[in-house]
């Protein structure tokens, strides 16, 4: 529901965390993912349905037998707990969400779209890397991307923030006042 809050300036990632910054954290600490641990997994969207998969981590977000995570894509499959012990490793935190929603929209108020009031942007084409079609039967990939996008190839928002909307539920790091 929409509501109305006071957020304090602060600063936020220009872009999603990919999976090369990711990779960097991991070498460098040795953490180890929840999805990683006693085989976990994550959820995978698969012929119109979410399954869990015990072998879907960040290194092969869909699943064993799917595609390996590319460097320039976001990072995906990791919890909260993961998220956060990446944005402190990096010396920040991660937005709440107020903060995360006000970047989103990039000082656009009452729009239904972080760039507007259509789903697309002023030449026609998608805004973001989302389902477009029928969900889950049909997706047209008419933005190009059946699944990820690589990180900023959409225009950014007026902040200059890429990415905000769509792809992926995101990691963007908050980086204090």
């Amino acid at each position: 529901p929409r509501v109305n809050t006071h957020i304090d300036g602060f600063w936020i990632d220009e872009f999603e965390t990919t999976n090369a910054d990711f990779e960097r954290f991991v070498e460098a600490s040795g953490y180890v993912t929840l999805a990683e641990r006693d085989s976990a997994g994550g959820a995978v969207f698969e012929n119109g349905q979410w399954r869990l998969d015990p072998t879907a981590t960040w290194r092969t977000p869909f699943g064993a037998d799917g595609p390996h995570a590319q460097p320039h894509q976001p990072v995906v499959q990791v919890t909260h707990a993961d998220a956060l012990a990446y944005a402190r490793w990096r010396g920040r935190d991660l937005p709440t969400e107020g903060e995360w929603e006000a970047a989103a929209r990039g000082g656009i108020a009452g729009a239904e779209y972080a760039w507007g009031s259509s789903s697309r942007l002023e030449d026609g084409r998608p805004g973001a890397n989302h389902w477009q079609g029928v969900f889950p039967v049909l997706n047209t990939d008419e933005d190009g991307f059946p699944t990820l996008a690589p990180v900023g190839c959409f225009p950014p928002n007026p902040y200059g923030l890429y990415d905000m909307p769509g792809n992926v539920w995101d990691v963007t790091l908050r980086r204090g006042h």
